[in-house]
């Protein structure tokens, strides 16, 4: 008997390809060749294999300009393309889907890091949902219902904290109370928060996402020693950007927290009170994205809303450790 938990929209997900603003095949990430994988691509005879394919185990792909030896011209998969999706490395074939174990449970959702999964959010016409299912391997087990675990009870509850038309930040706020681990936030100013963000991604894949979204150049005068919490542009752009699309802001929102206090939960307790102060500097940054960067229109138009998003996303979710790194950072 095990539990499937998965984000209500999973299964219809599917990859923009060649259309995506920013293919993940060109991304500077370490893309694992599975054995299984390896002994296919031998088998179909593609030339200069070792010269594409690292030959020490783990194999992972040699790229030039971190670009996929095996991306064609038009943006596709020579893989996909010419002899289908099983032919796809199990890193290809599953991100920005993610599945992850935690004894008898199992969890399947999407990454915010993916153009084409900010976008469903988007579009989605309702409050997101993890539905869980029972599925039994003994007929004697039919009927039975295991009880949540401490992480699946805390992760259902904070999610449905985010409701549309209602403030982010506050919902934050009132989930994490007066502790002192909130400190961090609470006592710096947008000015310190991107010195802190700058100097750890630099020299990393994501610095690139850290200079598009915060340009020197562009950065308007950020509000010195004004709390972030207190900062009025920030307020401002959280009203805006709610007013423009509530339900995406409610259902980002609810993706990061079950995905984190989910992933938070392998001894089966979750770190809630630090998992909650990870989602709001994440919101706050983002909110940031849209209040100091001075461009022309302060339209929330939807390819603006992806492509904050997911650049933010692909700051936070793929670098080591980078929110705690950030975290520590802060409470210096």
């Amino acid at each position: 008997m095990f539990k499937l938990i998965k984000l209500d929209f999973y299964d219809s997900f599917k990859c923009l390809m060649s259309e995506c603003t920013d293919n993940c095949c060109d991304e500077d990430w370490d893309i694992y060749i599975d054995d299984e994988t390896y002994e296919l691509y031998k088998k179909i005879g593609i030339p200069d294999l070792d010269s594409h394919i690292t030959s020490t185990v783990p194999r992972k792909l040699i790229k030039k300009d971190n670009k996929c030896p095996f991306i064609t011209p038009e943006g596709l998969c020579l893989f996909h393309r010419d002899y289908g999706e099983e032919y796809l490395s199990n890193t290809c074939r599953s991100y920005p889907r993610f599945v992850s174990s935690y004894g008898d449970v199992y969890l399947e959702t999407l990454g915010l890091s993916c153009p084409a999964t900010v976008s469903c959010v988007l579009k989605y016409e309702k409050e997101i949902e993890f539905p869980d299912n029972i599925y039994y391997e003994e007929n004697d087990q039919i009927g039975i219902k295991p009880d949540r675990s401490d992480a699946e009870r805390t992760a259902y509850a904070a999610m449905k904290q985010f409701v549309p038309n209602t403030s982010v930040t506050g919902t934050y706020l009132s989930l994490i109370g007066d502790l002192a681990v909130t400190s961090c936030v609470r006592t710096c100013s947008a000015d310190r928060m991107l010195t802190v963000l700058k100097d750890i991604m630099k020299g990393t894949p994501s610095e690139r996402y850290v200079n598009e979204l915060f340009p020197a150049d562009q950065m308007i005068s950020v509000a010195g020693d004004v709390l972030i919490l207190d900062d009025e542009k920030i307020i401002e752009t959280e009203k805006q950007l709610i007013d423009s699309n509530s339900l995406f802001c409610c259902n980002m929102n609810r993706m990061i927290m079950f995905e984190h206090m989910m992933l938070d939960s392998q001894s089966d307790h979750p770190d809630s009170d630090k998992v909650f102060v990870k989602g709001l500097i994440v919101w706050i940054l983002l909110l940031m994205t849209f209040g100091y960067v001075n461009e022309q229109t302060e339209e929330y138009s939807g390819s603006r809303i992806v492509d904050h998003t997911y650049k933010l996303m692909r700051i936070t979710d793929h670098g080591d450790n980078v929110l705690d790194a950030f975290l520590n950072r802060m409470s210096l």
